[in-house]
């Protein structure tokens, strides 16, 4: 079969319009949906850098839960980010958990934030991976070559 330049584009052409001109068969795809964003550890980096950096795109994702091995700091978190939704005029309610497997496992959740010490970076990191979950991590991803 011999294809031409001509038409060529237009195949490709055609191909990419189809979504444009027939909007109703892309709704299904999970590409047209809100990501649902889990935090694990509520310190310093979650509060001032990678949650509200987070919460600036809220046609596409949604924080929807907070992890912390100590209480007090994931009900700070879960009280923080549902006011900073409320003053988007947002109702958001965080879930919030004590362990971090729990919250992957999770089907509701699609991806996750890791606030948490570098040296637990690759073993959590690893653990969301596993659960089918993307990540967000800001470096190092692991301490040594053997951990990468």
């Amino acid at each position: 079969m011999k294809t031409d330049r001509r038409g060529f584009l237009t195949g490709m052409i055609s191909a990419g319009a189809a979504p444009l001109l027939f909007p109703g068969c892309a709704r299904g795809f999970l590409a047209c949906r809100k990501v649902n964003v889990g935090v694990i550890g509520y310190g310093r980096i979650a509060h001032t850098m990678d949650v509200p950096g987070a919460q600036q795109f809220t046609e596409r994702c949604v924080v929807t839960a907070v992890c912390d091995y100590d209480s007090v700091r994931a009900a700070y978190g879960k009280r923080v980010i549902e006011e900073r939704y409320a003053k988007q005029g947002i109702v958001q309610h965080v879930k919030t958990y004590g362990d971090y497997r729990e919250m992957l496992a999770d089907p509701s959740i699609d991806a996750v934030l890791l606030c948490i010490p570098d040296h637990q970076h690759a073993i959590v990191a690893t653990d969301c991976l596993l659960a089918g979950k993307h990540i967000y991590l800001q470096k190092p991803f692991a301490q040594t070559i053997q951990e990468g």
